[in-house]
């Protein structure tokens, strides 16, 4: 019998939508891509850290807009 291990599954995800993070100096210029990963602007979109959990995204943007009041972040939407 198959069965879903749920800790390994995220059962919240949508594998058809993927959301990443923008981000600026605060009141200047346009947003620009951000590698999570590296944790860096990035100007070519492959580099750009995805996820297909809104919710965890959106949390990542809160902490880092906490932690770094220089900058200003917001979560993306990707089709």
């Amino acid at each position: 019998m198959f069965e879903i291990n749920e800790e390994e599954f995220d059962l919240k995800s949508d594998p058809k939508k993927m959301f990443g993070i923008q981000g600026r100096e605060k009141d200047k210029g346009k947003f620009k891509a951000f590698d999570y990963k590296e944790g860096r602007f990035v100007t070519n979109l492959a580099h750009q850290t995805m996820w297909n959990d809104k919710s965890y995204v959106e949390g990542l943007v809160s902490y880092m807009n906490k932690e770094n009041p220089e900058y200003e972040f917001k979560v993306i939407e990707r089709k």
